[in-house]
């Protein structure tokens, strides 16, 4: 005999979920002694930018599951890093 099973599945929603993230950037200034100041925009100046998503589901009976989804990039022109 073959026996099916029915499986209902509800949407994906977990009970706490947060949204965070981190820019990283900085302004280079250099000056000449008769010349003109420079500027310079510098991405990922100590750890780099990113933005991600986390959350937790209780499962019950004392369970947990966690999830952490995130994504480096470059703030001056928003490569991916």
């Amino acid at each position: 005999m073959l026996a099916l099973g029915a499986f209902y599945c509800q949407g994906a929603f977990a009970s706490q979920v947060t949204l965070y993230g981190k820019i990283d950037e900085g302004l280079l200034v250099g000056k000449t002694r008769h010349g003109d100041a420079t500027f310079d925009v510098k991405s990922g100046f100590t750890a780099g930018s990113r933005w991600g998503i986390k959350g937790v589901e209780d499962l019950g009976n004392g369970l947990k599951v966690g999830f952490i989804l995130e994504q480096g990039y470059n703030v001056d022109d928003g490569a991916a890093a």
